[in-house]
């Protein structure tokens, strides 16, 4: 709480105050931006020496909340040190060099406190897309990203070649896309339950999960319903024992034709599917275990004639899905299931990035001053180039 001196109270001076926004952050704070800069004009009456105007312009680069807690917190600092309540010129003197080291401090600790925050929610954004990649049964297929360049947001650059007929003259261009999925979501945390020593665990703990249960798997049903949709390779079949693995085997083969002997080769199938298969007793001779690895990964899974096989929960594993906006998604009324998807590890060209990651403290919270407020969205898509949908195989359940 600020006390005002009582005869600045009596009398209060005229205060103006102009803001110069040099560039509102809009996303996370970084450390080679964060700045702030107070220009102060005190003007005094000439016989009393009274503070009779303060004019004072604050240029900032900080998230409007912080902006604001220090905005208010320098004018109140300014007024009480920069006021003279006495007509010694020392002791003016001394008020005067108070204000510059006082402001200074609550700038620096203010600075500090962001620098912090933004350090944490880095942190944080850098883990959150490891687990997606490593815990999303289609995380695989970000391994192909390195053909993308990503800089943040919800567009991409994807690099795409021409090939002239006539000269055979070979054209390499990046072209700009756009990420056609967001999943957005505000954590409230209680300031009791953060660690202030290690925030970006804290947090990452808390979204973890949610990203885990409700972002994963919204990410796989979208991929391998865009995978199946592209398919060049289709049949319709319902499984059994007897019959699965011929079946399997002979879409395999299919693919194999399209594709080099040096392309690896997977195999993702629905729950239902791969149960018939694995207790076929006509493939029993033909699994084997393999380790595939995944992001920095390995996972144990079963191969059959060298392929891996990734077993997909079956209602991740439909035809078509409505995505509602922050609410999860669910197989429309008509969606079929997919029995398994077989493609070339290379083919399916997946991005999710965490974006957005904003941290509001609890000091700076201008709802609830108990409560950490994190803002968490993630972008993902899927591209199939044109050129690769040939090698792409879907068996439907029907």
């Amino acid at each position: 709480m600020v006390c005002l001196p009582q005869n600045l109270m009596q009398s209060p001076p005229e205060i103006t105050i102009s803001f110069t926004s040099i560039d509102k952050v809009k996303h996370i704070i970084s450390e080679d931006i964060i700045e702030t800069s107070i220009n102060m004009l005190v003007c005094h009456h000439t016989t009393t020496n009274r503070i009779t105007k303060i004019v004072i312009n604050i240029s900032f680069i900080f998230g409007d909340k912080i902006a604001n807690l220090i905005t208010i917190s320098a004018i109140m600092m300014s007024i009480l040190l920069k006021q003279k309540t006495t007509g010694k010129k020392h002791e003016s003197e001394n008020n005067i060099c108070g204000t510059s080291h006082a402001t200074s401090t609550f700038l620096k600790k203010g600075k500090n406190k962001m620098l912090n925050i933004a350090k944490s929610a880095k942190i944080i954004q850098k883990e959150l897309d490891k687990q997606a990649l490593e815990n999303a049964t289609s995380g695989w297929m970000e391994e192909n990203i390195t053909q993308t360049i990503y800089s943040g947001g919800c567009e991409i650059k994807m690099p795409k070649t021409d090939v002239n007929d006539f000269d055979a003259c070979i054209t390499y261009i990046y072209e700009t896309l756009k990420l056609a999925r967001e999943r957005n979501k505000r954590f409230c945390i209680d300031k009791h339950d953060i660690d202030k020593e290690n925030i970006a665990q804290t947090i990452t703990a808390v979204i973890s999960e949610f990203q885990r249960t409700q972002v994963n798997p919204e990410i796989d049903a979208y991929r391998y319903s865009r995978l199946a949709a592209a398919a060049g390779i289709r049949e319709n079949y319902i499984p059994n024992k007897a019959t699965i693995t011929a079946r399997l085997l002979n879409q395999l083969s299919k693919v194999r034709s399209e594709i080099s002997d040096k392309d690896d080769i997977v195999i993702v199938m629905s729950r239902h599917a791969y149960d018939k298969l694995i207790y076929s007793d006509k493939v029993s001779q033909n699994i084997e275990t393999s380790q595939f690895r995944q992001g920095e990964l390995d996972l144990y899974v079963k191969s059959i004639d060298n392929v891996y096989i990734i077993p997909v929960p079956s209602t991740r594993m439909k035809t078509a899905y409505t995505f509602n906006d922050n609410e999860g998604f669910a197989a429309i009324e008509n969606a079929k299931e997919i029995n398994w998807i077989i493609c070339p590890r290379t083919t399916p060209i997946a991005i999710s990035k965490t974006d957005n990651i904003v941290i509001t403290t609890p000091e700076t919270n201008q709802f609830d001053p108990d409560l950490w407020d994190v803002d968490y969205s993630k972008y993902y898509d899927l591209f199939i180039p044109d050129n690769k949908k040939a090698t792409i195989a879907v068996s439907i359940r029907e």
